[in-house]
């Protein structure tokens, strides 16, 4: 008769309610300035339109699950379902995009200064390789003082316009000792060109302190192990964060919510006794043989303590409400409604203390008494 409805879902604790709709305000949040990045590039007017569509968009994909979980009728589901996937996918695509967006500034700096790093050191190396091949010649103020002494006749230098118009093989070779020096000279410039160069790069390397190991470390390490590209590695760590955000912010209150134990409401008396039900249920008592006497333990039991002079005993309902109708009542029906109960409990508790009863039949009803009332 009493049967416990099904136990309805409690809202979590105000700490996970907080988490997870501080999830949600930021899953709204990263959809909304996804969009209206896009619709910024345009104009602003249509940021803010692409905007309000995605903060309108996500709490309709929140309705949506509601009405996919909890909603009544078999076609109101079917429709809610797709609707929330679909708006389950735009919202983790905007908040994907924003993630990528924000984890390429994070890694343009340390990106920057691993591309310094590199071209500092590609400088560096190239001017020392090519200072070792310049190791042996002399400065430029001893190769000039060495022209200045150079043994070429005057009238050599003068006819060859100082050394520079030496077609003839007889000027070349009367030239040779300057035009030696002067390619030193040449190569004497270069060296000191690289060695400021040299000197850059190391400055440069200073200033820029150690190197990054990469711009992304988790990227570097997922991609060496399975083999993909850096950037197709930052997209699954990317798309992985995302993914987690909309289904804490989507199935946050589902999971973190439970079953509450039933209330007085919820185990409401479901059916009642049709009248007379617990008087036919005497009456079958009766007829198959007996009072229905309670069960007793079998073995012999010690004897109760009498109780404590400042302890008052009740009695049983059944007895009180007998001894209030003098002792006597017509029906279980009337019985039942003294004690204010149904007439199935009344049966009940009519069994509990048959003992002290006198049951009769009258007709169709079943007169019930105290003992002592029937004997009087």
């Amino acid at each position: 008769m009493f049967s416990p409805t099904k136990p309805a879902p409690h809202a979590p604790p105000l700490t996970a309610r907080a988490a997870v709709e501080t999830v949600r305000i930021g899953s709204a949040g990263l959809s909304a300035s996804y969009y209206a990045m896009l619709g910024l590039a345009v104009h602003p007017l249509a940021a803010v339109g692409l905007g309000l569509v995605a903060g309108a968009a996500d709490y309709v994909k929140g309705n949506a699950l509601s009405a996919a979980i909890d909603g009544p009728g078999f076609w109101r589901r079917a429709v809610a379902v797709p609707l929330f996937v679909v708006l389950f996918v735009a919202s983790m695509i905007a908040v994907d995009g924003v993630l990528l967006t924000l984890r390429g500034k994070l890694t343009a700096g340390p990106a920057d200064v691993i591309g310094a790093h590199e071209r500092a050191t590609a400088d560096h190396a190239a001017a020392v390789a090519e200072l070792a091949k310049l190791a042996g010649v002399r400065s430029p103020d001893a190769i000039r003082a060495a022209m200045d002494g150079a043994p070429v006749k005057r009238s050599v230098f003068r006819g060859t316009n100082e050394c520079t118009d030496i077609t003839k093989d007889s000027s070349l070779e009367a030239c040779r000792p300057l035009t030696d020096l002067r390619k030193e000279m040449a190569d004497a410039i270069r060296k000191r060109e690289l060695e400021a160069v040299r000197d850059k790069a190391a400055a440069r390397l200073d200033a820029l302190g150690p190197r990054p190991a990469a711009a992304d470390p988790q990227a570097r390490i997922l991609a060496g192990a399975a083999g993909v590209s850096e950037d197709l590695a930052a997209w699954v760590l990317v798309a992985i964060v995302g993914f987690a955000i909309e289904f804490a912010a989507c199935f946050g209150m589902y999971v973190l919510a439970g079953p509450r134990r039933p209330s007085a409401t919820s185990t409401a008396q479901s059916s009642f006794p049709a009248p007379g039900a617990g008087e036919r249920a005497l009456a079958a008592s009766f007829a198959t043989g007996g009072h229905p006497m309670p069960p007793r333990p079998r073995g012999t039991r010690k004897p109760r303590r009498p109780p404590a002079s400042n302890v008052v005993a009740f009695p049983h309902p059944v007895i009180g409400a007998l001894e209030k109708s003098g002792g006597t009542v017509a029906s279980n029906q009337e019985l039942a409604q003294l004690m204010g109960v149904t007439e199935g409990e009344s049966t009940k508790r009519v069994a509990e203390v048959a003992h002290l009863l006198t049951l009769r039949r009258e007709g169709k009803r079943i007169v019930i008494s105290l003992r002592e009332a029937a004997v009087a």
